[in-house]
């Protein structure tokens, strides 16, 4: 089916791509002999008036044969006026440049009306409120609505979060919604500073306020065996569902258990992870139990129950990383988490992202283990770089600890998105200027040498990507004939002799000259064109089969392309 659905994404941007040529051709009144889509031999044909329409058996590729596109072609006598080498300098870049420009707006139409049928999206409601950061100093809290930024209305957590990103060190005006609370209420917030590397591993400085659009579930960690909560049965990762017959939804809730007021008892109720494996996949069945805690008095007359959240509890260690037990720091399930660097932790998502800020920097780490002798325990460890394929055979940079912490959560609601005509237009322009930029860019980055040569794809990787995509179902699938349309507009823009962009240039250079380039120039112009056009294909034909047949690493030892 891969090679349906090729055919059908080829022949669908070339037929694009080709009715482009032919609507400016038709709209400046230029005669169209022949419209065709694919080459080689002719698989079916129909004329109507002058033109002849018609399928041929290479989908690759297809063309617009005009009167007078040959300047040594014979014009029958009246048909001047119809014919293109004739016409001025301008309406032959119209008909030339049409062709990339359809490419470049038929995503437009995708996009608009993959957005109309979006129907909800993630609400800007804060799920989770991190320690020790700006949105907690500026006293949001978990469960407000975001409903503007500096004056800009903003209804889903996208919104919300590149108008965050795009601050850094900058003053934001956030305006919540909350409960209890009459009328909207105003804060002030300024998003700190947080380094990371971009697609493509060039360091960008973005903003993070340390929220996020998840609940955490009130899942606890026993900080050890001579504490009230293990005396009581509670055991690390369990899920607190009530405490003293009062609901617990998320996190928040926990406060009366890790900071308990009193040596009073606490009656909480709990749901306890199971394994409970399937053969072909491993699920957790959650079992109810209940407890009574009394919180022992500490020595400056605190109360602690020995209860932590769980976010920071190790829950799973892959092998043969640096946090496995073999080869790496010997961290185990259980483990709790407390410092990076000399900086106490407070949450997963805060130790993730100082991992992020420094990825191939040594770090030292901290953490203990439950019960007697268990720490803390003192090491430093490099994160581990690893190059992974995605099932479309993009190939990208990870840096692995290997560790895992508890991760119950709960998305924030849904909110219905406006589907209106301007909305939808809107956004589609938005997507599409967006992907054209990275795509300018990768460009770019690709002839200066700072992307390696195999980033570069042809029709095989085409032809994988699309079986991919046609199997995630028709949107995804739409998706990607809007991307790859876009590169093919692109590149057919680029001043390469045959490629329209060429073609214009050298109008252009003729308008310039006010006099025809000579057709000695026309035919070396096209050697290059050629040329240029057969190293790319054998360049893209050998990255597409190294990508097929080789993994990452295998590929760096051949040449080093990476």
């Amino acid at each position: 089916m891969s090679l349906v659905w090729f055919i059908v994404l080829i022949g669908l941007l070339i037929t694009v791509h080709e009715l482009g040529h032919f609507a400016a051709a038709r709209l400046l009144d230029i005669k169209v002999l022949k419209l065709s889509i694919g080459f080689g031999p002719k698989l079916a044909s129909i004329k109507r008036g002058d033109t002849e329409y018609a399928v041929s058996l290479i989908p690759l590729g297809g063309y617009v044969r005009l009167l007078g596109e040959d300047r040594h072609e014979p014009v029958p006598r009246g048909a001047e006026k119809h014919a293109f080498h004739l016409r001025a300098p301008w309406q032959r870049l119209v008909v030339i440049l049409a062709g990339p420009l359809a490419n470049l707006i038929f995503p437009l139409f995708i996009f608009a009306q993959l957005y109309a049928r979006q129907g909800t999206a993630r609400s800007a409601t804060i799920g989770t409120v991190l320690a020790g950061q700006p949105a907690q100093g500026a006293d949001l809290r978990v469960g407000d609505k975001v409903v503007a930024v500096d004056g800009q209305p903003v209804a889903t957590w996208d919104e919300l979060n590149r108008l965050v990103l795009a601050a850094p060190g900058r003053e934001l005006r956030i305006t919540v919604e909350r409960a209890g609370s009459d009328k909207p209420l105003t804060k002030i917030v300024t998003p700190r500073v947080h380094l990371r590397a971009d697609a493509f591993g060039v360091r960008e400085r973005v903003g993070l306020i340390g929220v996020a659009p998840h609940f955490r579930l009130p899942q606890v960690g026993v900080l050890d065996e001579d504490t009230a909560a293990f005396r009581a049965g509670l055991r690390t990762f369990d899920i607190l569902t009530s405490i003293q017959g009062r609901p617990v939804q998320n996190a928040a809730d926990l406060e009366p258990v890790l900071n308990p007021h009193s040596g009073g008892m606490l009656v909480v109720t709990y749901l306890r992870p199971q394994r409970a494996p399937l053969g072909f996949a491993e699920v957790a069945r959650l079992e109810p139990g209940s407890a009574v805690i009394v919180p022992q008095a500490s020595a400056d007359k605190k109360y602690d129950a020995g209860l932590r959240p769980a976010d920071l509890f190790i829950h799973s260690v892959e092998p043969g990383t640096p946090a496995a037990s073999l080869g790496g720091i010997g961290l185990r399930p259980g483990d709790v988490l407390e410092t990076l660097d000399g900086l106490k932790l407070t949450s997963w998502e805060l130790f993730a992202q100082q991992l992020e800020e420094h990825p191939d920097s040594e770090h030292a780490i901290s953490w203990k283990t439950p019960g007697k002798g268990g720490g803390p325990h003192q090491a430093r460890f490099k994160a581990q770089e690893r190059h992974e394929l995605d099932e479309y055979q993009g190939e990208s940079e990870l840096w692995v600890f290997g560790a895992e912490g508890a991760r119950a959560i709960q998305p924030v609601p849904e909110v219905a998105v406006e589907t209106h005509l301007t909305g939808a237009i809107a956004h589609a322009v938005g997507r599409a200027l967006s992907v054209t930029g990275t795509l300018v860019r990768v460009l770019a980055m690709t002839l200066l040498g700072r992307l390696p040569a195999s980033a570069i794809g042809g029709p095989i990787l085409i032809y994988q990507v699309a079986g991919v995509a046609a199997q995630h179902g028709v949107e995804q699938f739409l998706v990607m004939a809007a991307l790859v349309s876009l590169n093919l507009g692109l590149l057919n823009l680029l001043p390469v002799p045959l490629l329209d962009g060429g073609q214009a240039s050298l109008v252009m250079v003729e308008a310039v000259r006010r006099r025809p380039v000579s057709e000695r120039t026309r035919a070396r112009a096209g050697y290059v064109g050629v040329a240029l056009l057969v190293f790319l294909l054998l360049l893209a034909s050998r990255n597409d089969l190294m990508r097929h047949f080789l993994p990452g690493p295998q590929r760096a030892a051949q040449g080093g392309l990476q």
